[in-house]
């Protein structure tokens, strides 16, 4: 288990309904949510063939589904609650998708797209057996990141309906964004050796090493599958007095899925330094609590991410 003590198919515009071939997973899913931040667990570890059997019955065969993401680094997924049809076993959940994109036709550049609309899910009488059946998504914004206004904005529609009428704002993104999110993909892939290098310590000119023993830190990682990183707005704070290093604070959630299957979720902050050595950003200090014992929906996400990171009083 993550400790807190560390402190779509192709996605493009597209409605695709069930098939005739039956796709198997070994996940057995509390929530639909679970099982879909479970689909991009996978994609984003670019096992295809394991997102591929989160569909119920597809109709893609999958040699097509894997050249969709051939572009694709990562996605992050928010999604709404389950509207449930007629019957309880089924129904549609809202998802705002952010992928993370290399665009090939503008010399390699990377680009944030952002899509939109409803995955339709359902389960058999075996309790947890959920799988998706279908999705009506289409893209909503390009090359920049959405703001909060505009991810709840969204996860408030009834699939596509009305989808471009929602607020579209972008944000930056930062440098230390992309550092956090390499830093939770190394732990991730279980390269604990690297992320924890992103940590400064007093060579770098910290006053104390806030970090764990690495044994500590690798541990706390063991039972982790896999993490998908929110990042909130850096907020740029520049170096203080006696503390040249300080460069800004970031709020976060970490959703976590765990080897048994379980998922966890924690909201906090990082403080980030300057590492001269380096010339990068890396980790002084981070403080974090449990807020979710499964996967929280996308506005519980975006509340936490507005969380004023200074009433945390990490020490830096």
């Amino acid at each position: 288990m993550l400790r807190v003590m560390f402190l779509v198919a192709v996605i493009v515009t597209m409605v695709v309904m069930p098939g005739s071939i039956e796709a198997q997973s070994e996940g057995v899913y509390q929530t639909p949510q679970e099982m879909l931040q479970s689909y991009y667990h996978a994609i984003n570890a670019r096992d295809l063939s394991g997102a591929y059997a989160h569909w119920r019955t597809p109709t893609q065969s999958f040699q097509d589904f894997e050249a969709g993401f051939w572009r694709t680094n990562r996605v992050t997924p928010y999604f709404g609650e389950f509207d449930v049809s007629s019957s309880p076993l089924s129904g549609q959940v809202q998802a705002v998708l952010v992928a993370d994109e290399t665009d090939y036709s503008v010399q390699d550049a990377q680009v944030f797209r952002t899509y939109a609309g409803c995955f339709f899910v359902n389960r058999t009488r075996t309790v947890g057996d959920w799988r998706i059946t279908g999705a009506d998504i289409t893209q909503l914004l390009d090359f920049a990141p959405p703001n909060l206004d505009t991810i709840q904005a969204a996860l408030s529609r009834n699939c596509t309906q009305g989808i471009h009428n929602t607020v579209q704002g972008t944000i930056s993104h930062s440098n230390a964004s992309a550092i956090l999110a390499l830093y939770f993909t190394l732990i991730s892939q279980r390269d604990y050796a690297t992320a924890y290098n992103y940590w400064l310590s007093p060579a770098d000119g910290v006053p104390q090493d806030y970090r764990l023993t690495f044994d500590q830190f690798s541990s706390g990682y063991a039972e982790t599958r896999a993490i998908t990183v929110y990042t909130g707005e850096y907020v740029f704070g520049g170096a203080a007095a006696g503390r040249a290093y300080l460069d800004g604070i970031m709020p976060l959630v970490v959703v976590a899925e765990d080897t048994d299957g379980s998922f966890s979720a924690f909201a906090g902050c990082f403080v980030m330094g300057f590492n001269a050595r380096s010339n990068s950003l890396g980790i002084v200090n981070a403080r974090f609590y449990t807020v979710s014992n499964t996967v929280p929906t996308g506005n519980l996400i975006v509340d936490y991410l507005q969380i004023d990171c200074l009433n945390l009083g990490i020490p830096n």
